[in-house]
């Protein structure tokens, strides 16, 4: 798997060039048999042709040229002997073998020819080493065979076995003799044809070698389709997959929070009506999200009304511990209500999103708490360009820095880069956060009593509006122990790949 590629252009590829492979190799198996079939008659009919002005010179040149007329005729894939004994000893066994019997005693009748046998070896798909019926065997498995000639029924089924040498007129090398039976072995015709005298006209031709060039061929045809199916794939998929690219962007801009996103519906019909469908999700997420927010907000902003006029009504109770009691009660619900509305405003800003050096800030909100009088210190690189909303980013940053620094005593700020993402540690040595609640304190209004002071200030509600601001931006954190031996805050934010400005 790790050899399949990851995006949908390389796929599409992929299974298109193994597909072109396997309808090539079937395609190519299929005309090559055809292919075979056809060189095969056309060799046939020339080896046939050849024959009949052969036995017509043997029957009427003199004696004494024969082995001349042999030798000449003897050339190529042909080998032509006169012998006292035919070559092929049995009749044909098949109608291709009976049929052409017929043929060549018919054409030949008129010069005295009385009996042919025939003998075919080589089928359609013989190049790939099989035959119809037949023993396709090299010439050494053939003679250290000890067992055909003890068996009737295989001598009459193949050519007569003695050594060809003994031919009268002409003497061929052994080797010469080697080369002609394995040309008949691959696919060929073996004649027998009886003379007036009572002699045999034998004849071993090789029909067919094995096709040259045709690996070449197979080769240069599967390279040129196989380029030009790339090249129109790469092209049409180009044109397919721009709008899905389009709406990969609008996406993570989505995710970061971006609103002002304009995604045109162009492409095929199906990417149009994913497009379509697109917009009308984020459509209706920012309605249900704007709607709840002012909602929120509202009810917030009302309460502030019956607090004001509760906090009047306390200052007339005569009994000043009651009295303290009611306003401190009147004090938190005002910290509620505020918390609250700057949670509703954050959730609803509509601040736009540009390019920010996140480094600088970082630097500048350590600098700002070290002037405090806060222990805390910054690592990391002096620049560091990202996208963002300048003012939410600043303000979830400052919050989780003061807790560093309120609650763990000295605090370090560490910016790391990586090629999907960056990432912020603030670890501080403070007394930390149990695991089973350090997902829980990002719950607004949840605080954490038995590790946190109580009379640090905060209602909770600093973590939410942190992880809110970093989650619009595409981020999120997560709250772990530190090598210091307090809390570590990891912060994930991605890095947006830099678009090319238009020309």
């Amino acid at each position: 798997m790790r050899l399949w590629p990851k995006s949908l252009t390389g796929q599409v590829i992929l299974l298109l060039l193994l597909a072109l492979v396997a309808s090539q190799v079937l395609t190519f198996f299929i005309l090559g048999g055809e292919r075979h079939r056809v060189l095969r008659e056309r060799a046939l009919e020339d080896a046939v042709g050849r024959t009949l002005s052969v036995v017509k010179l043997v029957v009427h040149a003199p004696p004494a040229y024969l082995p001349n007329v042999l030798q000449t005729a003897s050339q190529g894939p042909f080998l032509y002997r006169l012998e006292v004994e035919p070559l092929v000893t049995a009749p044909g066994r098949d109608a291709e073998e009976r049929n052409l019997e017929a043929d060549l005693a018919r054409a030949l009748a008129s010069e005295g020819i009385d009996r042919v046998h025939a003998r075919l070896v080589g089928a359609r798909f013989a190049w790939f080493g099989a035959g119809e019926g037949h023993d396709l065997r090299t010439l050494e498995d053939y003679e250290n065979d000890d067992d055909h000639e003890d068996d009737d029924d295989h001598k009459e089924s193949h050519i007569g076995e003695r050594d060809l040498s003994m031919a009268t007129g002409h003497h061929l090398e052994r080797e010469e003799e080697w080369r002609h039976r394995r040309m008949y072995w691959r696919g060929g015709l073996a004649l027998s044809m009886r003379l007036q005298d009572g002699q045999w006209l034998n004849l071993q031709a090789g029909l067919l070698d094995r096709p040259a060039g045709w690996g070449l061929y197979v080769v240069l045809s599967l390279i040129l389709s196989a380029a030009v199916m790339i090249l129109v794939v790469v092209v049409a998929l180009r044109r397919i997959t721009r709008p899905l690219r389009a709406l990969t962007r609008a996406s993570e801009a989505y995710g970061r929070g971006e609103k002002d996103i304009d995604l045109s519906e162009s492409g095929p019909e199906d990417m149009r009506r994913t497009i379509s469908a697109f917009n009308r999700m984020r459509e209706r997420l920012d309605r249900y999200v704007r709607d709840r927010t002012q909602m929120l907000a509202a009810v917030s902003h009302d309460l502030r009304t019956p607090v004001t006029t509760l906090r009047l009504r306390a200052e007339f109770i005569d009994n000043p511990e009651i009295q303290a009691k009611i306003l401190e009660t009147l004090d938190d619900m005002t910290a509620m209500i505020e918390a609250i509305l700057a949670y509703t405003r954050e959730e609803s800003a509509r601040e736009d999103t540009r390019r920010l050096d996140l480094a600088a800030l970082l630097q500048s909100l350590c600098a700002d708490l070290a002037d405090q009088g806060y222990d805390i210190a910054y690592d990391g690189p002096e620049r560091l360009e990202i996208s963002a909303r300048p003012l939410a980013l600043k303000r979830a940053f400052a919050n989780l820095m003061e807790n560093a620094v309120r609650y763990g005593k000295r605090a370090q700020v560490a910016l790391e880069c990586a090629p999907d993402g960056l990432t912020i540690l603030i670890d501080d040595e403070g007394p930390g956060i149990a695991a089973e609640l350090r997902e829980r304190v990002f719950e607004p209004f949840f605080r954490v009593e038995a590790s946190r002071s109580a009379d640090t200030g905060g209602i909770g509600m600093g973590l939410a509006i942190a992880r809110s601001v970093l989650r619009g931006h595409g981020g999120d954190i997560t709250l772990e122990e530190s090598p210091k031996g307090g809390l570590r805050q990891r912060i994930w934010m991605p890095l947006e790949p830099r678009r090319k400005e238009p020309s």
